[in-house]
């Protein structure tokens, strides 16, 4: 490239601008329209696919985690009533903490009756 191959370049550029005339309003404007909607349609497409590979992908991977039982076969509720540590506030109220609250009580003696506790 040399500076007299560019300075006919430009003298050429500037002779087809003079003589050329500007496109019509609304031919720019339709022109305009049609490129907006040709992205617009090309971006909701690739959307539509990316949602579409996504959907194929998550169901691909995700393991199958229908099972008839609630707890996992790992999780055996005796095990898991071992590892408790949570004391109820009452157990403070229990004298010695002799006295097992889940089980049901035994019969009442007379001697409550009789006031003789009181």
């Amino acid at each position: 490239m040399s500076d007299r191959w560019l300075e006919r370049e430009v003298s050429a550029s500037l002779a087809k601008a003079k003589d050329a005339s500007a496109p019509d309003f609304d031919e720019s404007m339709r022109r305009a329209e049609l490129a907006l909607a040709n992205e617009s349609r090309r971006r909701r497409f690739a959307a539509g696919l990316c949602g579409l590979a996504a959907a194929i992908l998550v169901a691909i991977l995700l393991p199958d985690t229908s099972t008839d039982d609630p707890l996992p076969e790992l999780a055996i509720e005796e095990s898991l009533m071992s590892v408790t540590l949570w004391r109820a506030p009452s157990d403070s109220l229990i004298p010695n903490r002799l006295i097992d609250v889940y089980e049901p009580p035994g019969p009442l003696s007379t001697d409550l009756l009789e006031g003789t506790l009181l």
